[in-house]
């Protein structure tokens, strides 16, 4: 039993010590995710203890055919570094859905890394399977595949085909065990990981679908009305603060004097509220029609909300292609409420971002947008930007990663929606690059 326990986990380490020889900054990731070998699990696969893997699995395949185990750990790291199993499900069959298109584009991914001398007899119908699809869909990310087989039923894969890419089981994904901790603490692995391969030109060309992929793990995700926060202003309004106020000595004054509170509770509130801000909607061919009305419905069922909302405000909502179209200022909620009701677009041309933030400067000039905080830019990401940072944040907002992989400036920030459904809109947002210098400080400091 000790001999085959030591066999399993020298071929185990021949395995991996192939990996990190062919890409050295995978030993991030090895650093993180143990690798466990025993008898007691029933196929390889991700937990919350680490990559699990039966001894008897190693030393068949390893015989049958000797890169197999090789490839069965860079698949399991590959789930590892990209967050696979953190992906929530309605039903069984989106599930499905999605755990095919993680082994789709996973063995895709090793594929590439690892090429034909590390590769496996069954590689070449593969790729062969891979193709149709990754003409169809683009960046080829799990994400993006899976969104595609659940609009195209007919092209979902067979259940032998899912199989042959399968090469570990699912099991834990759903099951909950894994901490917000061990999820950041993945993130930062991904990473790490990018970055090292950001340094180096010759692995960014020769992996392009790894890159793809890390970028979509590692985008920060968070609600769209927490993402619309950092747009927010600091406001006083007259309002009993809580927070401030000790109701144990107000109360004791009541009973003791009657009428006569020993502290008066006070009368203003400090809170966060959007007060100058700017909503630039591209209007050309490319982003016309419903993918503008789904941002704005997610942006007015945040913006309409009392506790985002300031008393006194000054929204410009900009309609441009090469030029702005139309500028439409609201004052109240009630414009607001009128102008989503009797919305027309205007426009329809190319696309140019200049004239955008030349009109916004402009308004800062004349005094209209005097604590400006912020502007929110909804486009496919196809034009001419501004050369230099305007001196506000700026954030270009898109509905589909694959729009979101279109290049920003280094001082902006990159949003796309991954929901349709107003009140369940969530964000993932690519840090600008003064943002990630200022998270570089953080974690050096920790």
């Amino acid at each position: 039993m000790e001999k085959k326990q030591t066999l399993a986990k020298e071929i185990l380490l021949y395995g991996k010590e192939e990996i990190l020889v062919a890409y050295a900054f995978f030993g991030i990731a090895f650093s993180e995710m143990a690798i466990l070998c025993h008898s007691e699990c029933e196929e390889p696969g991700l937990t919350e203890k680490g990559y699990e893997i039966p001894e008897e699995y190693v030393i068949r395949q390893f015989q049958k055919e000797k890169n197999k185990v090789t490839r069965t750990l860079l698949h399991g790291l590959l789930h590892y570094i990209f967050s696979h199993d953190f992906t929530f499900f309605h039903t069984k069959e989106e599930q499905k859905l999605w755990q095919a298109a993680t082994d789709f584009v996973t063995e895709d991914i090793a594929m590439e890394l690892m090429g034909d001398d590390a590769g496996l007899s069954e590689d070449s119908c593969k790729k062969e399977i891979l193709k149709p699809y990754k003409e169809k869909v683009r960046p080829f990310t799990a994400e993006l595949l899976y969104d595609y087989l659940r609009e195209n039923p007919g092209e979902v894969p067979g259940e032998k085909t899912m199989q042959m890419f399968a090469l570990d089981g699912h099991g834990m994904w759903n099951g909950g065990a894994v901490s917000k901790e061990e999820k950041t603490a993945r993130k930062k692995v991904g990473t790490k990981i990018k970055n090292g391969m950001e340094m180096s030109a010759r692995e960014k060309k020769d992996s392009s679908g790894l890159m793809q992929n890390l970028r979509a793990a590692v985008r920060e995700k968070q609600s769209y009305a927490e993402f619309l926060r950092r747009f927010a202003s600091p406001v006083e309004e007259r309002k009993l603060s809580e927070e401030e106020m000790d109701l144990v000595y107000y109360t004791y004054g009541l009973s003791l004097f009657g009428n006569v509170p020993l502290v008066e509770p006070l009368e203003y509130s400090e809170n966060r509220k959007i007060r100058d801000f700017v909503i630039a909607i591209d209007t050309s061919g490319s982003t016309a029609g419903r993918k503008v009305q789904i941002f704005l419905d997610k942006t007015y069922s945040v913006l309409k909300t009392s506790e985002r909302f300031s008393e006194e405000i000054c929204i410009h909502i900009l309609q441009c292609d090469d030029r702005v179209q139309k500028d439409t200022v609201i004052r109240s909620r009630e414009d607001l409420d009128k102008y989503i009701q009797g919305l027309t677009i205007s426009g329809y041309g190319g696309t140019d971002f200049r004239p955008v933030f030349s009109h916004v400067e402009m308004l800062r000039e004349k005094g209209e947008l005097q604590n400006l905080k912020g502007l929110l830019y909804f486009t496919d990401g196809r034009g001419i930007y501004p050369s230099g940072y305007p001196g506000y944040p700026a954030a270009f907002v898109f509905t589909s990663q694959a729009d979101a992989e279109a290049p920003v400036p280094a001082w902006a920030m990159k949003v796309y929606f991954e929901e349709e459904n107003p009140e369940e809109a969530s964000v993932k947002k690519e840090k600008s690059e003064p943002e990630k210098y200022e998270a570089e400080k953080s974690e050096e400091q920790e």
